[in-house]
């Protein structure tokens, strides 16, 4: 196993064009979204296709980390890249709760069919209504913090954007403003009646 004190650095060719050194990424924070805690292997997504308890002798993909890598954008820290990999974990989530309540819905609808219900159909009835509305919530919740974060990323980027005087226009974009041109002759262009 890669120790743990190893620092991985991937600089991007914008990085290092503005003068940056790459984003770092410790081996111990790269262990974290490894396979241990892969939120591709809880999604039956893995590429190595391991199991739930199957563990690389690396302790993570190749895959992983570029994906990781991948999320960064010139001038990000390491901070920016675990924020933009947390909201894309919540998203996964948000999907599996969004495919669980689903099925939970399916089951209802395939429970309010029968007819003649015995006791134990009822109480089961009712133990999905209640775990439905609790899936309900938690989705919602879960949605409205993913929306939030995502409105929290675009903002910055925004900013970033606009504060960048490379993008600005007009007289901010001029690098120094030169007020000693001459004055040009302006001539009257309209016909004289």
């Amino acid at each position: 196993m890669v120790g743990v004190d190893v620092v991985k650095v991937k600089p991007s060719e914008d990085s290092l064009r503005g003068g940056g050194k790459g984003l770092f990424l410790s081996n111990r924070e790269l262990l974290v979204a490894g396979c241990r805690n892969c939120v591709w292997k809880l999604a039956d997504q893995c590429p190595m296709h391991l199991g739930p308890s199957e563990v690389l002798d690396e302790g993570i993909c190749k895959e992983m980390t570029d994906f990781l890598f991948g999320l960064a954008e010139p001038g990000d820290s390491a901070s920016m890249v675990w924020e933009k990999y947390h909201i894309y974990k919540a998203r996964i989530q948000e999907a599996e709760d969004y495919k669980d309540y689903l099925f939970l819905k399916e089951d209802i609808a395939r429970l309010e069919g029968v007819v003649e219900k015995t006791p134990e159909e009822e109480d089961r009835l009712e133990e999905l209504r209640m775990n439905r509305g609790s899936a309900k919530v938690w989705w919602a919740r879960l949605n409205e913090h993913i929306t939030k974060s995502c409105q929290k990323v675009a903002d910055r980027e925004q900013k970033a954007r606009s504060d960048s005087p490379k993008d600005s226009k007009g007289i901010f974009s001029a690098g120094t403003i030169n007020f000693n041109v001459a004055p040009k002759e302006v001539t009257d262009a309209r016909p004289k009646d």
